[in-house]
């Protein structure tokens, strides 16, 4: 496998999961499984299929960093996508909040995979000044485009928005006002290597 075939199986994974929207704590009491469905038992929880599948027990915690592990995860398997995503263990998370970005952000830091604006690429991931965080599937001279989980359709970065959508943000001379950084991910723990899913 390529980069760029990894970085167009993540995104299309991406796409594949635009307008999925939250669940309720009563949908997801009356039908666990509710939370597969796209639309279906929409509410205001953080119940999703992302934490389903990654870790139940989070569950209602907010879920925009879980939802871009999720699409490395789908199409890698948790070995390779803990290697592409910095991360120590797969099972090491903590309870999900402003730290558990935090932490995420100090390991593309530590692994020198930090990136500014100006050299952002397709396939990094964004980490915005408000905790949140996104991929980019675009870059154009005056914009960048990302998908979101845990956001809406309103303008700018929106942290707890409850679906999966893209979004655009104008760039500016010295960067994009929102975002804080880029992080590269680690595309060599999967070049040339098959996908365990």
């Amino acid at each position: 496998m390529t980069k760029g075939e990894a970085i167009t199986k993540v995104l299309h994974r991406g796409y594949d999961e635009l307008g999925y929207l939250e669940k309720s704590k009563k949908a997801y009491k009356a039908d666990p499984l509710v939370v597969y469905d796209k639309t279906k038992g929409a509410g205001t929880d953080n119940i999703t299929k992302y934490w389903q599948d990654i870790k139940k027990a989070f569950q209602g915690q907010p879920w925009c960093q879980v939802f871009v592990y999720y699409l490395f995860f789908a199409v890698f398997g948790k070995t390779r996508a803990a290697k592409v995503l910095y991360l120590d263990s797969w099972d090491s998370f903590e309870p999900w909040d402003y730290f558990a970005t935090m932490s995420w952000r100090k390991n593309f830091e530590n692994h020198d995979a930090r990136v500014q604006t100006s050299k952002a690429q397709v396939g990094d991931i964004v980490f915005f000044k408000k905790s949140h965080v996104g991929i980019v599937y675009r870059i154009e001279p005056d914009y960048i485009y990302t998908i979101e989980g845990n956001t809406s359709a309103a303008a700018g970065v929106v942290r707890n928005g409850g679906c999966v959508r893209t979004k655009r943000y104008k760039r500016k001379k010295g960067g994009v006002d929102e975002v804080d950084f880029y992080g590269r991910p680690n595309w060599s723990a999967v070049i040339n290597g098959k996908s365990t899913r």
